[in-house]
């Protein structure tokens, strides 16, 4: 077999890799092109050509293993290295080094790509200035071709294209985007100026935005890129909001700190934009206040653009009025927008939602509907008095919990569960934590009460309690009257959990007086 093979002829070699092709052989592919090449190199490469454009990722694939072995046919290399771009392979692309030389076109897209894989950008700024120059020029005489000369110079129109998107992403963020500050101002049509601003640096400022390391880094950018089209007067403000929205993405704690100067960014764009964009600002106004826990005025806001809203915003209305607490609001502004949402359906089904069939101290159907590892379901066994079954049911939503030292929740639920089994002193070091991040929660203020109720220390639980009514008036975390069941819930909890004789009406009423 193996003196078979290498007498086959360039022909015959021709001939199994067309048949083999049909198969999606290969390895065997390659190996017969590259015999059949030395004899029928323009049949090689139409061969591969055409299966690139048949099923453009095969053609991809046939090239490049193809290069690897033969690197003589530009055209065939043409198409693989378009075939590593577009997947941003980059680390194959020293594989081409060599077969065009930089002065031609795709070498110097070689080169460029190269520069960038080993962190040369001082040679990779000067070598894109010339590659987008010269693209340029292709546009302006691709069209003199005729047809049938179009295979090798589309395929390096193809890879100047995608060039052009890869580097003018490449460009716009990290360091590279003052260089396009000084290459704007170099140009003499002011339309192409408007255009560069609103394209290469509106999408550059976006990377710079979405891709942060966190989220200072992404605010300090988001407030560079209002200062600078202010500065440079763009009017792309849609492209503005929603670059600003994504601000929201790169939250790592979601602590109050970082709401804070979200709102104050919202404040910028608020003073720069135009009347128009009001309902989307205000909208992002309703977000960071309820960052902040400001439920109230977040769902004054939203109730105040009721009539405005499309219907993923109505969502988010009902959602703020879930958050608020008042949920015969979300149950008439759902039936009022005629919402089906299954998640907020069920929240709002006095037959479903296991907090509210706990607020009824209806047990026995909390047992039949929830979740084993719903915490009502705890809740209800504890005051059955089934504390080993509780006890269970707590410790596996501990280990259910995903560890992060920047999330307020993670601290907060397992401050509460460790509560709840007995670890007073973990419960108070955990509800701290949580409260660096929340100062102005009026539920976690409550949690200290509920630990120093625990420990039988009634009048600093009172403190605490009295000092989350405060707040919750303050700050609108939560609505009134659900502030006070669900205080009411956890005195009963606590005392029931710890023995203890408070009694919840009694603590309730001298709460209510010291307002």
């Amino acid at each position: 077999m193996l003196i078979q093979i290498l007498a086959i002829t360039p022909l015959e070699a021709f001939n199994r890799a067309s048949t083999l092709l049909n198969e999606n052989k290969l390895d065997s592919v390659v190996y017969y092109l590259n015999i059949a090449y030395q004899d029928f190199p323009n049949e090689v490469e139409n061969l591969i050509y055409l299966k690139y454009l048949e099923d453009r990722k095969v053609g991809f694939n046939l090239a490049f293993e193809f290069t690897k072995i033969n690197k003589k046919s530009k055209r065939i290399s043409a198409i693989a290295l378009l075939g590593i771009i577009e997947g941003k392979k980059y680390n194959e692309i020293n594989n081409f080094l060599g077969i065009y030389p930089e002065t031609t076109l795709i070498g110097g897209i070689i080169n460029f790509y190269n520069s960038i894989q080993n962190k040369n950008y001082k040679g990779a700024v000067i070598l894109g200035e010339t590659l987008l120059s010269t693209f340029n020029d292709i546009l302006k005489i691709l069209g003199e071709f005729p047809s049938p000369m179009l295979d090798t110079v589309e395929i390096t129109y193809n890879l100047l294209r995608k060039f052009r998107d890869d580097y003018l992403d490449f460009t716009c963020q990290n360091f590279y985007i003052e260089n396009c500050l000084k290459y704007i101002p170099t140009l003499e049509s002011k339309e192409k100026k408007q255009e560069m601003y609103n394209y290469v640096i509106l999408y550059g400022f976006w990377g710079l935005i979405s891709d942060a390391k966190n989220f200072e880094e992404s605010y300090n950018n988001l407030i560079k890129f209002v200062k600078f089209i202010k500065n440079n007067d763009c009017k792309d403000y849609q492209k503005l909001l929603i670059i600003f929205t994504s601000i929201q993405y790169n939250f790592e704690s979601e602590s109050y700190e970082e709401y804070k100067k979200f709102l104050s960014a919202v404040d910028t764009l608020e003073n720069y934009c135009p009347n128009k964009f009001n309902i989307k600002i205000k909208l992002l106004r309703a977000y960071g206040l309820r960052g902040l826990d400001m439920n109230k005025k977040a769902l004054e806001i939203l109730l105040s653009l009721k009539d405005s809203l499309n219907e993923s915003q109505k969502r988010f209305l009902v959602a703020s009025a879930i958050d608020y607490l008042d949920l015969q609001l979300a149950q008439k502004l759902t039936n009022e927008f005629n919402i089906s949402d299954s998640s907020i359906i069920k929240i709002l089904d006095p037959l479903k939602n296991c907090e509210l069939l706990y607020n009824q101290r209806k047990l026995k159907d909390i047992l039949k509907v929830c979740n084993e590892e719903i915490p009502e379901r705890a809740y209800a066994y504890f005051l059955l008095s089934k504390k080993d079954s509780a006890i269970e049911i707590v410790n596996n939503l501990i280990k259910s919990l995903e560890f992060s030292n920047k999330n307020y929740t993670y601290y907060w639920n397992k401050g509460w569960f460790k509560l709840l089994i007995g670890e007073i002193d973990s419960s108070y070091y955990l509800t701290l934590k949580a409260l660096e991040m929340k100062p102005n929660n009026s539920f976690l203020i409550m949690n200290l009460g509920s630990i120093y109720l625990a420990k039988f220390q009634i009048d600093s639980a009172l403190y605490y309690y009295k000092k989350a009514y405060k707040v919750n008036k303050e700050y609108g975390n939560y609505k009134e009257s659900s502030f006070f069941q669900v205080l009411k819930n956890d005195v009963e909890l606590i005392s029931k959990i710890y023995n203890l004789k408070a009694n919840s009406k009694e603590i309730l009423e001298e709460i209510k007086k010291s307002d």
